[in-house]
């Protein structure tokens, strides 16, 4: 049975679980900037490389909220239905005659209504939730590379420091310089990684919003989907 607590305010889960994050990403742990990120939580309270993230990814648990929201009030439109047809039904037991017929044809037409949008409202909440894990995954993907982005950058720091250091030497130059070149190398094709997996959710994100289009199109279908614009009221009743 419909109730309202049905449409309770959405809340937002994590995707995958951490401590399987933790096992498929045990390699996080060898990471220079992983350790400086931790200690960053706890001096400031704040994760630098999840904010970062979430500026190239957005906030993934805001779409999860709304797309959760979206199929409960398919869900309730669906039950509102059945309690609509289900009283329609146990009409005619009570209540004969022309304002019955009309009662009778009002509420279903009403009752196609609600339903029609029910299994639209399903599947568009279904794709925004789908956007918001590919939005999670592209926040982890993009914070990972940012992590090893960082990493090398620390490599380059102390590698270009150490040259300096032993550039008097000549050779000590010579291989420190090269050294920090294989390392700039190494971080340019990083940041073109992160730059084309954040490409690649855009082009996600555009194909599911042509879907969420489409099942849009169903919620303004006016032969099908429109409620009625006024209350039932039958002059003879």
């Amino acid at each position: 049975m419909t109730t309202a607590i049905e449409l309770k305010d959405p809340v937002a889960s994590d995707p995958v679980p951490d401590p399987v994050e933790n096992i498929l990403g045990a390699a996080q742990y060898m990471s220079a900037t992983y350790w400086f990120n931790e200690a960053a939580k706890m001096v400031c309270g704040t994760d630098p490389m999840s904010w970062i993230a979430a500026q190239f990814a957005g906030d993934w648990e805001a779409i999860q909220r709304a797309g959760i929201a979206i199929s409960t009030l398919g869900d309730f439109n669906e039950d509102y239905s059945s309690l609509i047809d289900r009283d329609i039904i146990g009409l005619s037991s009570y209540w004969t005659g022309g304002a019955a017929d009309e009662a009778s044809k009002y509420f279903t037409e009403y009752s196609d209504s609600i339903s029609s949008q029910a299994n639209d409202l399903a599947r568009i909440g279904d794709q925004v939730q789908q956007i918001a894990v590919g939005m999670y995954e592209t926040a982890n993907a993009v914070k990972g590379l940012w992590q090893a982005l960082f990493d090398r950058l620390i490599t380059i720091a102390v590698t270009a420091a150490a040259a300096m250091f032993t550039g008097w030497t000549g050779v000590g130059g010579a291989i420190g310089g090269a050294a920090v070149v294989a390392q700039v190398v190494s971080a340019s094709a990083v940041w073109r990684q992160a730059v084309d997996t954040t490409g690649k959710a855009w082009d996600g994100a555009q194909g599911s919003i042509g879907l969420i289009t489409g099942h849009m199109a169903g919620l303004e279908n006016i032969a099908v989907h429109q409620l009625p614009t006024q209350s039932y009221d039958h002059p003879g009743a």
